[in-house]
């Protein structure tokens, strides 16, 4: 007979798999999962609007410009792409991850999937990182969609790197925007809509605008201004350093709501 080390050794190759394996797995089964139920019908309708609202948009100044016969074309093409970054990053990009970043624990907790997230091992860690991923992949898959349509309208010098640029900044966006409100989503679980509203609007909609309301008064009034323009609006830092921020800024929140979901006990059961 065989004998309890030999039955040992022939069942390990089947349950004993890396850990790093069973994390990339389980990662990606709740990204296909969440994946195949965005291919409905009113989610994909809301991807397409999402996308194709910035393009109307500039459309319509386009119209407008050669309406009104714009003669400084470098003028139009610097608005437009002011637009563009407005409409991309402080719209579609914070309204699509309000929609679908936000809710990462609340719909676990509605649908009454919550427990197996509890009982099995490390599996709030691949929920959270499958949502985020999920989220991330169709808010910036709309955004890049959104910027190939426009860039060719937008008339500027060089419209290969214009559309590189816009490209990467919706992507940065969507990554740091992403793991903002899966955070807001962690901590403030039972209201965590209303302060990721609260959040869009106080802060991306008042207080991110403050600056430039600054810089404008600036512009307007008699004074002089405190220092050149260029190192008002143009950082000496390299690309390479905002780069690295954000990536800092996105794994620091991510790490920070995994904490809380792992150290917070939400109830799941309902009261009724």
């Amino acid at each position: 007979m065989p004998s309890e080390s030999d039955r040992t050794t022939s069942i390990k190759p089947h349950g004993d798999q890396p850990i790093q394996q069973k994390l990339l797995r389980g990662v990606l089964g709740v990204l296909r999962y969440e994946s195949s139920r965005s291919l409905t019908p009113v989610r994909i309708a809301a991807w397409i609007g999402l996308a194709l609202f910035p393009v109307g948009i500039i459309l319509a100044v386009r119209m407008l410009t050669a309406r009104l016969e714009v003669r400084d074309v470098q003028d139009v093409w610097y608005i437009l792409l002011a637009l563009v970054f407005v409409l991309q990053i402080e719209i579609v990009t914070v309204l699509s991850m309000l929609l679908w970043a936000t809710p990462v624990v609340h719909a676990e907790l509605e649908g009454q999937t919550w427990v197996y997230s509890v009982v099995r091992p490390h599996a709030r860690w691949m929920m959270l990182c499958g949502k985020y991923l999920a989220s991330f992949l169709w808010t910036s898959s709309c955004t890049v969609l959104s910027v190939s349509l426009i860039v060719p309208w937008l008339n500027t010098p060089d419209p290969s790197q214009t559309w590189k640029v816009c490209v990467s900044l919706c992507i940065l966006s969507a990554m740091a925007h992403g793991a903002l409100f899966i955070a807001i989503g962690t901590f403030f679980q039972k209201r965590a809509m209303v302060v990721a509203f609260a959040f869009a609007a106080v802060v991306e909609g008042v207080l991110a605008w403050i600056p430039a309301f600054i810089l404008v008064n600036s512009l307007l009034s008699d004074e002089e201004l405190p220092r050149p323009m260029d190192e008002i609006l143009v950082s000496p830092d390299s690309s390479s350093v905002h780069v690295a921020i954000l990536i800092l800024f996105t794994v620091t929140l991510l790490f920070a709501a995994s904490i809380r979901i792992y150290r917070t006990q939400f109830s799941w059961q309902s009261e009724y």
